[in-house]
């Protein structure tokens, strides 16, 4: 069974692949049993079909978002972690990380690591 999107405390059909809704402060939690001293992680995955991570592809993300107060659709951004591809070159694969915020309502970068 292939399912194309799924909501969880939905009243609709979500707009994107994944739409959880809950009055929780904790909507989402991962949590590890692994009897290791490892902990829970979390995989954003990159998939081209049948091509290579390409260098300037963003490779994953979190985007933290909230209601701006004046209509129910628009969402500001207020700051965000993103990944990217810098050199997909195999066995030397370079890459940044960039922790963004939000000033005067455009995109800051505040630190690349």
């Amino acid at each position: 069974m292939v399912v194309d999107s799924l909501g969880i405390g939905t009243a609709t059909a979500p707009g994107s692949g994944a739409d959880i809704r809950s009055g929780s402060t904790v909507p989402l939690q991962v949590i590890t049993t692994s009897g290791s001293g490892n902990g829970a992680n979390l995989r954003l995955r990159k998939h081209r079909s049948g091509l290579r991570t390409q260098n300037g592809d963003t490779v994953g993300g979190v985007i933290m978002q909230g209601d701006d107060g004046t209509e129910s659709t628009y969402l500001a951004t207020y700051g965000g972690i993103r990944a990217e591809c810098v050199t997909n070159t195999q066995g030397s694969e370079d890459g940044k990380v960039e922790l963004t915020t939000i000033g005067s309502g455009s995109e800051v970068i505040g630190a690349t690591l």
